[in-house]
């Protein structure tokens, strides 16, 4: 490998050359042969318009305060048509690994450039390439031993919050299609949740089809909310035989003519195959119509639970009589009070309780509920998948639900994708 021969993947390795700032400065020059010299490189940008924001940089004999964009070409300046965006007028320096055409402002003023292919040491190509090439899920698994134990635990503070707000920014779109009300925000994520992914879709199609302020009023009447859900489902669509069944299809017949119901999901729509029986469909919901009819204020209790135990009591909810000795509406089963487990309590609490408690927060500007949130995930067992286990291999530990967020968030968006140089791990590796 030689640097005549290296051209960069994308720009990734140039924004992070000038945000390490690791490259040869001695007598640094424009391409006009400016002498420059860099005080601040400037703050990353992660919206849009240029890459850096108040960088302070004297270029020649003028002390400039602006913005800085990076390209892996010069000429990828008009080919992202920068040249019309007046957000790009305060660029004070292009920086580039080939200047191949030169550049200007809307007004015609040129904007000097610095190319950085013949100032960066061999020994960050050499890693860098390894990175990029590397077959393994984790590219970075054999440089492990040689990274700071605090940047580790930095990062992964970081990849859970990211993970958090992931979360959070659903909850926003939640909140303005009902108008704030965070009691059918909670119920909207927690149906969704209680799908556990191969049903969260229908789940989460379930939750919208039913008007909130309905269930509300028939919380205390286990017979009409379980009408209600089992109706809006489409699971009281067929030939049964059951007295209970029939017991509900009445019910909601009536209360579908009463509130103009239509179910728009069909039983279809649910899936049942390869499922442990515990958790069919039909079991969830009852435990959904378990837990609305127990819980007077699920938001409420979701606020006040800052400690792991009190939450899995209120999540502990057993099913009604009709579903303790049957797992479908046409067959029965043997007596069992099918209360939720706990690894799915666990589940509802990292997906469902914390992301609720974060946003509220958020929304509120309290950060005493987001660190309660962070606190609980810190009080939750670490969640037990292929990408834990890939981590525990390479010596990770994984203690805690706050462990196993923030490495699954940092798997899939940063080592799946390749996104080595968005990693601090990765800009620790190539910087050694």
């Amino acid at each position: 490998m030689t640097i005549k021969k290296f051209y960069p993947k994308n720009e990734q390795f140039v924004h992070f050359l000038w945000l390490t700032q690791s490259f040869n400065k001695c007598d640094l020059r424009t391409s006009r042969g400016e002498v420059i010299n860099i005080f601040y490189q400037g703050y990353e940008n992660h919206n849009a318009g240029p890459d850096f924001s108040q960088a302070n940089i004297t270029i020649g004999e003028i002390n400039w305060n602006g913005s800085v964009e990076i390209h892996t070409k010069a000429s990828d300046w008009h080919q992202h048509k920068h040249h019309f965006d007046r957000a790009y007028d305060n660029v004070i320096l292009h920086v580039v690994w080939i200047n191949d055409k030169t550049v200007k402002r809307m007004d015609q003023s040129e904007i000097p450039t610095l190319e950085l292919k013949n100032r960066v040491p061999l020994k960050i190509i050499i890693n860098y390439t390894s990175l990029l090439s590397n077959k393994n899920q984790i590219s970075c698994m054999s440089s492990f031993k040689d990274v700071d134990p605090i940047i580790l635990l930095n990062l992964l503070d970081r990849m859970t919050i990211l993970r958090t707000q992931g979360k959070v920014t659903q909850i926003h779109e939640h909140l303005s299609n009902t108008k704030n009300d965070w009691e059918e925000v909670t119920f909207r994520l927690l149906c969704r949740n209680l799908g556990f992914n191969i049903n969260a879709f229908t789940f989460s199609l379930l939750a919208t089809s039913i008007p909130f302020q309905l269930l509300r009023k028939y919380k205390k009447n286990i017979i009409q909310l379980e009408a209600l859900l089992f109706g809006m489902a489409g699971l009281l669509h067929r030939d049964s035989t059951e007295p209970y069944y029939h017991l509900l299809l009445q019910e909601f017949t009536f209360l579908s003519h009463k509130h103009h119901l239509t179910p728009t999901i069909s039983y279809h729509q649910w899936k049942f195959h390869r499922l442990r029986p515990a958790n069919f469909p039909t079991i969830r919901i009852a435990q959904l119509a378990s837990i609305l009819h127990d819980t007077d204020n699920l938001f409420s209790v979701i606020l006040k639970g800052k400690d792991y135990n009190s939450l899995i009591a209120c999540l502990s909810v057993e099913v009604s009589d009709f579903w303790m000795s049957h797992f479908r509406f046409e067959k029965t089963s043997g007596y069992n009070k099918k209360a939720i487990g706990k690894s799915s309590i666990e589940n509802i609490c990292i997906n469902t309780v914390v992301p609720v408690m974060y946003a509220y927060g958020k929304y509120i500007d309290d950060n005493s509920y987001c660190e309660n949130a962070l606190d609980l995930l810190q009080n939750i067992p670490a969640e037990q998948n292929k990408v834990t286990r890939k981590w525990n291999e390479l010596g990770i530990p994984c203690k805690s639900a706050f462990d196993s967020q923030a490495l699954l968030h940092l798997y899939n968006n940063f080592c799946k994708r390749k996104q080595c140089l968005l990693c601090d791990l990765g800009k620790n590796i190539l910087k050694k």
